[in-house]
């Protein structure tokens, strides 16, 4: 995020507890504001127009929103932190006129990628419309590039404006779904509201982008030059994206299958049960998730940065590993500490389970699926941290595998526990959490460990040739 954290640390630092409120809300715009959008959309236009348009064209409409979301984060993923890693290198070297020509490469390479993911996979599920099929591919897209606008606007420091744009986008959104269900009540000019709704967002985040980085050229051979010399160096960052947005719908995808999945007229399957009680128990990551942001962006990077100086200052062996030591218990600490928030938030959501089924008018049994998710969401939380910090140590193919055994955890218990008794209905997602986050935790570890001799080893790799090193120099 390129320094968005030290912005959000300052602002903690005025020392009242409406300052660090804001902080947690900026940093979880920064981290999950169109996943927020989504769920925000869902369920106000739920509460809004439910007896207006009726429960079967509101559960069609929320399904498709759903699948626009999944198809969103798969396909916008592998370019997405990509483009990250590149912009990220490209302001710490100084060479800002290459922002405008990634930030534009990307919107293009994940627009392509979504068209080539949804329109084939769209067309063969859904039994609708040709002009509503088209309508939800260009939803597809548009989220898809509101992503990727949200990270790089975040390397302006701007969270405020983030925020803003998204608490922009969605009212729109809410008024022209309200609009239409009065005078055009259709699934069609729903997701029309939803789509502009979202493309004021990726709008507002662009000319930002834009007018703080202007393109003076952009020249496509050379950028293609940047991008595949990139690739060379960080496909596993792109593969272990594409691995962990897998994981996280592998095991929806396979209850949509099971007995306990619903095939819809539209051609859409989904499983209400199971889909709203982990959205609901994942939705209790997003405030640690975003003091992780803070903190792995301020005092793990400044710790990283001492450590790197003392190498680079020919520093003594026992100098370097002291610094080594130290990064290494100030990362082990910072998990710990956000680790107990989260079983806190964990704990709470468990025992007012009854009372949030309740209120959400879900069935009874949903009570038992959002305890077992919300003790799933605390191990998950772990795995995430863990595997993201290897990120910023470049240990990126150790996270990359670690993906990739999430994603296979997933779907060999999710696909097991649809042998079991309904009562076990996301168990299998509970033990892919646990078993993930101990494998992190322990390769977490291990690269601590070995961390002095992994960093002189990628420093002998940065002196190969490559055209995106070159563009660097």
């Amino acid at each position: 995020m390129a320094g968005i954290g030290f912005e959000l640390q300052r602002l903690t630092h005025k020392g009242d507890m409406t300052s660090h409120m804001r902080a947690i809300f900026h940093a979880s715009m920064v981290i999950a504001g169109p996943w927020l959008m989504f769920i925000f959309c869902i369920l106000f236009i739920s509460l809004l127009t439910e007896q207006k348009l009726g429960l079967p064209m509101l559960t069609s409409f929320r399904t498709k929103l759903i699948y626009i979301l999944g198809i969103s984060l798969l396909t916008s993923a592998p370019v997405l932190i990509l483009a990250i890693r590149m912009a990220s290198d490209a302001i710490y070297f100084g060479k800002f006129h290459l922002i405008p020509q990634l930030y534009l490469s990307a919107l293009y390479t994940s627009s392509l990628l979504t068209t080539i993911v949804a329109a084939p996979t769209l067309f063969v599920l859904l039994n609708v419309p040709l002009i509503e099929l088209l309508a939800i591919i260009i939803s597809c897209i548009i989220a898809n590039l509101l992503w990727i606008a949200l990270s790089f606007s975040s390397s302006l420091q701007n969270y405020k404006s983030v925020s803003l744009s998204f608490a922009t986008g969605l009212l729109l959104t809410i008024s022209l779904v309200i609009y239409s269900t009065a005078h055009h009540p259709s699934e069609l000019h729903l997701l029309l509201a939803f789509s502009l709704g979202f493309l004021l967002c990726f709008i507002w985040l662009s000319i930002q982008v834009l007018f703080t980085f202007p393109a003076s050229s952009y020249i496509f051979k050379e950028t293609r030059e940047y991008l595949t010399g990139a690739f060379k160096l960080y496909w596993p960052l792109a593969l272990a994206a594409t691995f962990n947005i897998s994981a996280l719908w592998v095991d929806k995808i396979i209850i949509w299958q099971s007995h306990e999945g619903q095939l819809l007229p539209s051609g859409l399957r989904h499983a209400p049960a199971y889909d709203s009680s982990i959205f609901i128990a994942q939705l209790i990551l997003i405030p640690p998730l975003a003091l992780f942001l803070i903190e792995a962006e301020t005092n793990f990077f400044r710790n990283f940065r001492s450590y790197i100086r003392t190498i680079t200052g020919h520093g003594t062996l026992f100098d370097i590993r002291a610094k080594s030591q130290e990064l290494k218990t100030e990362a082990i600490y910072t998990l710990g500490r956000l680790t107990l928030i989260q079983l806190g938030l964990c704990a709470l959501l468990i025992l007012f389970s009854p009372l949030v089924v309740e209120y959400l008018n879900f069935e009874y049994r949903q009570a038992a699926i959002i305890r077992i998710a919300a003790a799933s969401v605390l191990f998950q939380f772990v795995f995430f941290a863990a595997s993201t910090t290897l990120i910023f140590i470049n240990r990126n193919m150790e996270n990359m595998l670690l993906q990739l055994a999430f994603l296979l955890l997933n779907a060999v218990c999710t696909y097991a526990t649809l042998y079991l008794p309904t009562e076990y209905l996301g168990f299998g997602y509970f033990v892919a959490c646990l078993s993930a986050s101990f494998l992190a935790v322990a390769t977490l570890q291990n690269a601590f460990g070995r961390l002095d001799q992994h960093i002189f080893f990628q420093a002998r790799l940065s002196l190969r040739p490559n055209s995106w090193y070159e563009a660097l120099r």
